[in-house]
């Protein structure tokens, strides 16, 4: 019997690559204001919201695709982001925004870039969002989700105590789900995501 293990460096001298990965457990972990999946860079070194109230703040708009809801990464404008989808670049053309807006518990893994990009990836000024959606197996699976932002379960930011105004009126429903398998069994799947 042989048995032989590779040591992973510690430090990566090839690449100075800077990424921060995030998968699919640790997407459905966090809070997501409006289930916007591009709310999930915030979490990244170097990301700062522009516009916080659209990001993460009381009115989050279900999967929303305006510039609001963006970073700056390293000082860039949030236009200088680059989104892609499986590959393939999910841009809006005129304004460089998100073109489309995934659900997060259809992404099986986020990749963000945000300093020295291989070419694959290069010609961004700001950072590289890479999505990978989830993909059926041979195995059926899914998930269904329902989520409750009621203005009664929520507390009063301290900005509006301070100056004596009443919590916002704001109340949302977010429902939908996901559905995977096989349709010839080893050879083509499905996925899809509502």
């Amino acid at each position: 019997v042989t048995v032989s293990s590779e040591l992973t460096p510690i430090l990566d001298t090839d690449n100075s690559t800077i990424t921060s990965t995030f998968t699919a457990n640790t997407v459905a972990n966090l809070p997501l204001n409006g289930q916007n999946f591009s709310s999930i860079t915030m979490f990244i070194p170097g990301a700062v919201a522009t516009s916080p109230s659209g990001m993460s703040g009381q009115f989050g708009i279900e999967r929303d695709t305006g510039q609001e809801g963006q970073v700056s990464i390293n000082g860039n404008r949030n236009q200088t982001n680059n989104y892609m989808l499986d590959g393939v670049e999910i841009n809006e053309t005129i304004n460089n925004v998100i073109g489309y807006n995934p659900a997060p518990e259809a992404i099986e893994n986020l990749t963000t870039i945000t300093s020295n990009a291989t070419a694959e990836y290069g010609n961004v000024n700001g950072g590289d969002v890479i999505i990978v959606l989830k993909s059926g197996t041979n195995q059926y699976h899914g998930s269904t989700y329902g989520y409750l932002e009621n203005a009664n379960l929520d507390a009063n930011s301290w900005a509006n105590n301070f100056s004596k105004t009443p919590r916002q009126p704001f109340t949302q429903a977010i429902f939908g789900g996901t559905f995977g398998g096989p349709i010839k069994k080893d050879k083509l799947f499905y996925f899809v995501d509502y």
